[in-house]
């Protein structure tokens, strides 16, 4: 769900210039991949510390990195909560 090389970018930018403020067409487009996460997490625990970068006062590089690795962390929990990694299939209700 969440593209890896997006946050590699911004952790890479993160370490450089952390105090750098984001493009706002950056912000947005990594906004679009936070919603898809956030969506599909919606029904979990964690849901409820995931934040969208904020567009209006757009954020510095090392800002949007820990908003984006909340977001990986709580795909992560998702996953471990609903994969059986034996068999390599989701647990679904159907």
């Amino acid at each position: 769900m969440e593209c890896p090389s997006s946050r590699v970018e911004v952790r890479e930018l993160s370490k450089k210039k952390p105090d750098l403020v984001m493009s706002a067409p950056k912000v947005q487009m990594i906004n679009r991949i936070l919603r898809d996460v956030a969506q599909t997490v919606a029904n979990e625990p964690q849901a409820a510390y995931l934040e969208l970068l904020d567009e209006d006062t757009l954020p510095t590089n090392s800002d949007a990195l820990f908003v984006m690795v909340q977001h990986e962390a709580a795909l992560s929990a998702f996953k471990n909560n609903h994969f059986n990694f034996l068999s390599e299939s989701w647990l679904t209700s159907d």
